[in-house]
C-alpha cells in the first residue's frame, strides 16, 4: 500500500509534465455537432469558457514495475476569456478552478482543486481545414503545484474544431499521447478532453 502510495503521489507531482499549460486533446466526437461551421472567419472574436472536461489514462513506471491511473478533470468556476484575432494571435485572462480526481492502482481515489487565478497567456494560432494550432495554450492544468511551459520550444498543438451554426459556440475537441520521463521515471499519458466557450 505504502508502494502504491508513493507511486500515486509520483503521479500527482509529475502530471504537470503530461498536461499542464497544454491545449487540451478532446475525444468526445458525439459534443461536435453535424449542423457546425469551421470558416475561419468566424472564430474570430471574445469567447468565454463555459466547461472543460479532460481524462488523462496514464502508465508510470519505476525500475521496470509500472503501475496505471486514470486522472479526470473538470473545470469550476470558469470566469475566463480567450479573445482571437484576425491576424492570428489570441490572448486570454481570467480564471477557473480544476477539480481534478486521480485513481491508481490499488490506491482509493482521490480529489483536488486547483484554483488556477490572474492568468495572462499569449499566442498564435492557425486554421487549416476543422483544426486549429497554438503556439502556446490557453489553459493552465496545473497538477500537483509543479509546472513546465510549452509553445516556445513545442511543436504546436494540434486540435479539432466546430463552430455551432449560429456562430455563438465554439467547441475543441483533442487527443493526445505523450511519454516523459525524469529521473528514471517515464510516464506515458493518454489524453483527452473537450472544453466549449459562448461568443461574448
Amino acid at each position: 500500500m505504502k508502494k502504491a502510495s508513493l507511486l500515486l503521489l509520483i503521479f500527482i507531482s509529475l502530471t504537470a509534465f503530461t498536461c499542464e499549460n497544454e491545449a487540451l486533446d478532446f475525444e468526445a466526437e458525439e459534443a461536435v455537432n453535424s449542423n457546425t461551421n469551421t470558416n475561419p472567419a468566424l472564430i474570430v472574436g471574445t469567447w468565454q469558457a463555459v466547461s472543460l472536461e479532460a481524462t488523462a489514462e496514464s502508465t508510470i513506471t519505476i525500475a521496470g514495475v509500472s503501475t496505471q491511473s486514470l486522472s479526470t478533470i473538470q473545470g469550476s468556476n470558469m470566469d475566463y476569456r480567450v479573445i482571437l484575432e484576425e491576424n492570428g494571435m489570441f490572448t486570454s485572462e481570467g480564471s477557473y478552478d480544476l477539480i481534478t480526481t486521480v485513481t491508481a492502482d490499488g490506491v482509493p481515489p482521490q480529489t483536488y482543486t486547483y484554483p488556477i487565478e490572474s492568468v495572462e497567456g499569449s499566442g498564435t494560432y492557425q486554421i487549416t481545414g476543422n483544426m486549429i494550432s497554438f503556439s502556446n495554450s490557453f489553459y493552465d492544468l496545473q497538477v500537483g503545484g509543479t509546472g513546465t511551459t510549452t509553445g516556445q520550444d513545442s511543436t504546436p498543438t494540434q486540435s479539432e474544431y466546430s463552430i455551432s451554426a449560429d456562430g455563438q459556440t465554439l467547441t475543441i475537441i483533442q487527443n493526445d499521447t505523450q511519454t516523459q520521463s525524469e529521473q528514471g521515471i517515464e510516464i506515458t499519458a493518454n489524453i483527452s478532453g473537450v472544453s466549449v466557450f459562448t461568443r461574448l
